[in-house]
């Protein structure tokens, strides 16, 4: 019992390996036309890494010799307030400096906000392609497996029960084969869209006429990668492999990729089907005119059998004889062909003007959807500018306005501090000089009131008792000036005495 559990975990694990390794290759498969991706998003963020750390470095010098430059200015401040006038220049020059150091900034910061708003645009329609293929590669996914059963399913309806199977038994096997084609295939696009197989044969005609040989048929890069998984090993399926054979069928690749990036509804594995699809379709198309061809003529060169009566009146009849066509009947024959021929080109160089034209307007139309976006991004483009622009001088007008206010205030208080240092030194110095003249006053002061008490204590009679007899200065200097003689009197009379003076008009009396 322990040897059939031991076969039949064996077997199990044979299996899970078997799952593992197909799992392994179609991993790698796929992995196979990402790698490319892969390797230039690698070096993509390499290079903007390179990007942030250069731009980081050179914002941190920037910044360290501003952070410098106000270290400076804070240091120098003390020493600037102690004697404002002597610095002055000195810290308008600091000043200065630092407003340079920041204007400078902010207009590099303008510059590097247009760059960068000219990468946002092209990285937006990048992300907007990307996003829709990632669409189509989930729905595909989800919807593989029932669509495989799908086709399998309708191909075995079809050879079992074809519709056209009666009506098919007389035309050659070209014909019936390139029908079957069709039919299995999904018609004359492939299953895709009129205007996706369009941009495909005018992608895949430029692309073959570049070749040097023409009629070299292209590889598939599926199938070369087909071929080598199922040649090796699970162990050996690695990213490198698939890598060299990216780089044996590099132009392939490339088409499948440009084609995919222009149509994004398809990636480059169902462009290579597809690219497949269309190889086979135009080898049977050329097989079916070719059986065709050979079929009219041998129609036209085919002989009349000769009259059925005669030879069924005879008992032992012969082979039946031939006769050959006139040469009137092979002329008409002739121009009926030519006619033919002729209307065929015809019909054949208005189908190619036809998709030529298509394939003109299909341009046009691409360009002027193009132009019109082109001129929605400018006006898009022009309208943030603007924006930008107002923005930019409100911010700028304000940081002026701010920068004068604060130079007025910085002005303000510098002349604030300048007159209390005035106000200071002019009471020191008269601090000074009081104290200075404060001794000379207090000398002055003592000699003066030693004086007033030397004066109050000496008493002398400086009054002249007889002065009251005597004329004064003033009647003097009337009578020199009158120089009339007048009467002398020695002494004042009684009538000059005033409370007994009398009236002139009562001295006579």
């Amino acid at each position: 019992m322990s040897k059939i559990k031991d076969i039949t975990e064996i077997r199990v694990l044979e299996i899970e390996c078997r799952k593992l390794a197909r799992a392994v290759s179609q991993i790698s498969h796929k992995a196979a036309y990402s790698c490319a991706d892969m390797k230039s998003a690698a070096e993509l963020s390499d290079k903007l890494r390179n990007i942030f750390r250069s731009d980081g470095l050179i914002l941190y010098n920037k910044l360290r010799g501003l952070r410098n430059l106000i270290k400076n200015f804070k240091d120098q401040i003390s020493r600037i307030l102690d004697n404002p006038r002597e610095h002055y220049d000195d810290l308008q020059r600091l000043l200065k400096t630092i407003e340079a150091h920041i204007s400078q900034r902010k207009s590099e910061e303008n510059i590097m906000a247009g760059e960068l708003l000219h990468q946002e645009v092209n990285l937006w329609q990048e992300c907007l392609l990307l996003e829709r293929r990632i669409v189509c590669w989930t729905e595909e996914e989800n919807n593989k497996f029932n669509d495989k059963d799908k086709t399998t399913q309708a191909v075995q309806r079809k050879t079992k029960n074809p519709c056209w199977e009666g009506l098919t038994g007389d035309l050659p096997k070209e014909v019936v084969a390139y029908q079957h084609f069709l039919d299995a295939t999904g018609g004359r696009l492939g299953r895709w869209t009129d205007e996706e197989h369009t941009v495909f044969l005018r992608l895949y005609k430029k692309c073959h006429n570049r070749r040097r040989n023409p009629k070299e048929r292209p590889t598939d890069l599926h199938l070369l990668t087909d071929i080598t998984m199922e040649t090796t090993k699970p162990s050996q399926c690695n990213v490198e492999a698939d890598e060299n054979i990216q780089e044996a069928d590099n132009e392939i690749n490339q088409f499948h990729r440009h084609v995919s990036s222009i149509i994004a509804t398809k990636t480059p594995e169902e462009v290579a089907e597809h690219e497949k699809w269309w190889i086979q379709l135009q080898e049977l198309e050329d097989a079916k005119r070719s059986a065709i061809q050979q079929w009219k003529e041998a129609k036209a060169i085919r002989t009349i059998p000769t009259n059925g009566d005669i030879n069924e009146s005879l008992p032992n009849s012969v082979t039946k004889t031939k006769r050959l066509i006139t040469p009137a009947q092979l002329e008409a024959q002739k121009a009926a062909l030519h006619k033919w021929r002729t209307e065929r080109e015809q019909e054949d160089r208005n189908a190619t003007m036809a998709n030529q034209e298509a394939i003109a307007n299909v341009k046009r139309a691409e360009q002027e959807q193009l132009r019109r976006r082109q001129e929605k991004l400018r006006y898009k483009v022009a309208r943030f500018r603007t924006s930008k622009l107002a923005e930019q001088s409100m911010v700028t007008r304000c940081l002026a306005e701010q920068t004068e206010l604060e130079r007025l205030a910085r002005q303000r208080q510098i002349n604030e501090s300048a007159d209390r240092i005035k106000q200071r030194n002019q009471s020191l110095l008269q601090e000074h000089l009081s104290r200075k003249e404060a001794p000379r006053k207090a000398k002055e002061d003592r000699n003066a009131r030693l004086q007033k008490a030397a004066n109050q204590l000496h008493v002398s009679a400086e009054r002249d008792r007889y002065r009251l007899t005597q004329w004064t200065k003033g009647w003097h200097s009337r009578l020199t000036a009158c120089e009339d003689s007048a009467p002398v009197f020695t002494g004042i009379g009684s009538q000059t005495i005033p409370h007994r003076m009398t009236p002139n008009w009562r001295r006579g009396l």
